[in-house]
């Protein structure tokens, strides 16, 4: 998993994070547009922040995650196959 993988994981965690963050901040409380956006955009980036360098960390002990199953070490080792 080079650093490509890790940009394009951060920008999908990042915006699907403010996406949702953002749509919660202007539709049920009416906020002003700018403000949702600002805080939307600071607590997805530190949620995202948080994310990434959990999966770095995991990542680099060799663990695999069991919901994201998407590490190159997990695919090799068990390849697909019915019983």
């Amino acid at each position: 998993m080079g650093t490509l993988f890790w940009i394009k994981r951060f920008l999908l965690v990042f915006c699907c994070t403010f996406l949702l963050i953002f749509l919660s901040a202007v539709l049920p409380r009416h906020r002003e547009v700018w403000q949702a956006s600002w805080e939307s955009a600071l607590w997805a980036l530190l949620a995202t922040v948080i994310f990434i360098t959990n999966r770095l960390y995991r990542s680099s002990r060799g663990q695999a995650c069991a919901i994201c199953r998407d590490t190159v070490e997990e695919s090799s080792i068990h390849p697909a196959s019915e019983h």
